[in-house]
């Protein structure tokens, strides 16, 4: 079972049935669940209003589990759901705080290693370093796309999220087909048609987007500069 689930739970949750839930996310798959942090440490966050904040961005939880050190655990009905609130809700203010969201199993893996790591029924898998960051359901969909197809986005303010990324290409025109951000301020957008892509380029490119003027250009070319980036380090 997760880390997390131990003294904190039901932290401002009166009303729960704690061991009927702490079960349901103990057995439920890791890629439906996500690991939040950021939250007020000084104070009890209140499952039901960090509930209310990913519903309020179109994100809906199955369940919400607050846990200690200002960290909390929601599951999701379906793995692309829960990539969906890692694109959305990461890097969003909720309650005064900017909140971090990612993968479980990172996360997991890493409040494993502090002093209060559990010293029984420790799979030896969990000491091993991490692997690769997980790449989400849109992610692995994007890369799949033929690179004539899509475009490559850089400049962009790092909270910015794939809906309001995607709906700047709207406004200027564009319909996009699939919008993934590959890391904070860099993402990926792909189009139905090479047409398409090359007119998004021309209409979006040099535009402002949250503050910030962004860089639209065809993908070969920035994957090329950011591999030779790569190799000089």
């Amino acid at each position: 079972m997760a880390k997390g689930f131990g003294k904190g739970f039901g932290k401002g949750g009166a009303g729960r049935a704690p061991n009927k839930n702490m079960d349901k996310l103990g057995k439920m798959d890791a890629d439906r669940k996500v690991w939040v942090g950021g939250l007020d440490k000084d104070k009890d966050a209140s499952w039901k209003k960090l509930d209310a904040h990913f519903k309020e961005l179109d994100c809906k939880p199955s369940l919400v589990e607050i846990m200690k050190k200002g960290t909390a655990c929601l599951g999701f009905k379906t793995a692309d759901e829960a990539s969906s609130a890692i694109a959305v809700v990461n890097g969003s203010d909720f309650d005064g705080n900017t909140i971090e969201v990612d993968v479980w199993t990172q996360k997991e893996k890493k409040e494993r290693t502090g002093d209060d790591k559990p010293k029984k029924h420790v799979a030896k898998t969990s000491l091993k370093k991490s692997g690769p960051k997980t790449i989400s359901k849109v992610g692995e969909k994007a890369k799949a796309v033929d690179h004539d197809l899509k475009v490559w986005v850089g400049d962009l303010d790092p909270k910015t999220t794939w809906k309001e990324l995607k709906q700047h290409f709207v406004d200027n025109g564009c319909e996009v087909d699939l919008c993934d951000i590959m890391k904070p301020g860099r993402a990926c957008v792909t189009f139905k048609t090479s047409d398409e892509a090359t007119s998004a380029i021309t209409s979006v490119n040099s535009t402002e987007l949250a503050g910030k003027t962004i860089n639209v250009d065809v993908w070969t070319k920035p994957e090329r500069k950011e591999k030779k980036a790569k190799e000089e380090e």
